[in-house]
């Protein structure tokens, strides 16, 4: 797992176990798909008592998204190809979109055919999603979808 990843782990407050951890399921989609990932999000929230829980985390190559969901304490993998989005919704609270504050929040629902994803963030974290929205989802919104077998045989 590069440096820069392991910085943006870092920004979040994650404890080095945690990110001990990150590294081992980097390096278990490495197993499986052989590929440098370009970017990593985690999903994060804070609780009623303050603390930031980590939920989800992503990585991306390209068109490609792969997610490890409940990350923390669980084992599940998936990924998909994201050629092009069909609907994105952002949602905010206390957010600028310029730089986040501890009470800052942020989350977007995107669709790309029959797979959809979901990230939220919250302080500094938003800054990061933000990017993500801008640098990765929006550029997708208005690619033509690809013809499927049912579109040929009309």
């Amino acid at each position: 797992m590069n440096q820069e990843f392991r910085e943006y782990l870092r920004s979040l407050d994650m404890a080095e176990p945690l990110i001990d951890r990150v590294e081992t399921i980097h390096d278990r989609y490495l197993a499986l798909v052989p590929l440098e990932f370009d970017r990593i999000f985690v999903t994060d929230f804070i609780t009623s008592e303050g603390d930031r829980r980590y939920e989800n985390l992503w990585f991306f190559q390209g068109d490609l998204a792969f997610e490890a969901h409940d990350f923390v304490v669980e084992d599940e993998i998936d990924g998909g190809e994201f050629p092009y989005i069909e609907i994105w919704t952002v949602s905010s609270v206390d957010y600028d979109f310029v730089e986040a504050t501890d009470d800052s929040r942020l989350s977007v629902d995107f669709v790309s055919g029959p797979i959809s994803g979901a990230m939220k963030a919250s302080g500094s974290n938003c800054d990061a999603l933000r990017y993500l929205i801008s640098d990765w989802i929006v550029p997708r919104v208005g690619r033509v979808a690809a013809p499927t077998i049912e579109d040929s045989t009309k």
